[in-house]
């Protein structure tokens, strides 16, 4: 089996902050498409979080992270979900879009 390191586009980079998430979808249920999680990893390419509820895989979700020097708006994508063992799940992203103007502070949190 493929290294799970190899198979990633870029480094990802231990980072723990508060991270605000709604999915983007037409659901009824409105309490349940939004949330504060807090991420594990970051790369150029994605985050990981850990979350109270899962999420489908290819689901789309805008989200806000706390940097450092800012904040970090993104669209991205569900590409895993993991249950754990204390009833939270690990939830990793690809980022489809990142703003313009929040890229040099992505950049920045990212670089070793």
């Amino acid at each position: 089996m493929e290294d799970e390191d190899q198979r990633r586009r870029s480094k990802r980079k231990g980072y723990v902050s508060f991270i605000w998430y709604r999915l983007i979808a037409d659901d009824a249920d409105e309490a349940a498409n939004e949330g504060i999680a807090h991420s594990t990893d970051l790369s150029p390419d994605g985050l990981g979080i850990i979350a109270p509820r899962p999420m489908a895989v290819g689901r789309k979700v805008f989200m806000k992270i706390k940097a450092p020097t800012g904040t970090i708006s993104a669209v991205a994508v569900v590409v895993n979900t993991q249950e754990r063992d204390n009833e939270t799940y690990r939830i990793g992203f690809e980022f489809e879009i990142v703003a313009p103007s929040d890229m040099p502070i992505l950049r920045r949190m990212v670089e070793p």
